[in-house]
């Protein structure tokens, strides 16, 4: 965080997206909805978290507001964002039965590898068409229904804490505000970089000058899984997703060194 006085009264602003409130990040999540210039978004941010007017700017120095300008400039670098900070939804079903939906841990610490993949074939697809339904369906990947809820919804008994998470429920999201469901990209954008950098070997590329994006090469290897079915391996499919990607990062390593044996 950044404590700084001016004018006798003091302020304390986010430095970096893991510092963000929950409705600092529904305000940032509606402003990239606007598609404004980066210093016009910069500027309403800043006095977002100030919590001041625009007339305020006119008090500042210009060494305070090149600082604090600048100090607000990683909400538009690479999204690190990984704490959750929307936890939970509340939806009725079409029997009035009230739903309660619960979000993945901070860092998608609790997701299993088959909501990981699924929710990944989302990510990419949104963030190359920005289709809506796209974005719905993300989102209901990385939202379990609790475990009463879920025999509701789907007229069985469920013993377990919670059903995994399943792209079918997109529908409930559309009733979620468009900034709601965007934030919920953002944070899974976070997350999904802090996995690439934990598991660098897993998502690299395969330096043939194929144009495919990291995440797509992430898609492809994996479907080299099981045949190209991870779903014909129920223990990987309900693995947790970081043991999967450890499992993974180890074998790209001992291929890696195995292929520079042979040089």
């Amino acid at each position: 965080m950044h404590n700084i006085q001016i004018n006798d009264k003091s302020y304390s602003i986010p430095s970096k997206w893991n510092e963000l409130t929950r409705i600092q990040l529904l305000y940032i999540a509606n402003l990239f909805t606007l598609e404004i210039p980066a210093t016009d978004f910069s500027v309403i941010a800043l006095l977002h978290f100030l919590n001041e007017k625009r007339d305020f700017l006119k008090k500042l120095t210009p060494e305070n507001l090149r600082f604090l300008t600048t100090a607000v400039k990683f909400l538009q670098e690479k999204i690190t964002l990984a704490v959750q900070l929307l936890p939970e939804f509340k939806f009725q079903s079409t029997e009035g039965k009230q739903l309660t939906f619960t979000g993945t841990e901070s860092g998608l610490a609790n997701l299993t590898f088959l909501e990981y993949y699924q929710a990944g074939h989302y990510f990419v697809q949104f963030t190359n068409t920005k289709a809506a339904e796209d974005l719905n369906k993300l989102c209901a990947c990385i939202y379990r229904v609790e475990t009463r809820d879920a025999a509701r919804l789907h007229h069985d008994t469920v013993t377990e804490r919670s059903r995994s998470a399943d792209p079918s429920n997109h529908h409930y999201f559309t009733r979620l505000p468009y900034p709601t469901r965007l934030a919920i990209y953002l944070f899974y954008t976070g997350c999904h970089n802090l996995l690439m950098a934990k598991f660098p070997e897993v998502f690299k590329s395969n330096g043939k000058g194929k144009k495919e994006t990291e995440d797509l090469q992430f898609l492809n290897l994996i479907n080299h899984l099981n045949d190209g079915d991870i779903t014909r391996n129920d223990k990987i499919r309900k693995a947790n997703v970081y043991e999967v990607l450890s499992l993974l990062q180890k074998q790209a390593m001992d291929a890696k060194e195995r292929a520079a044996k042979q040089r």
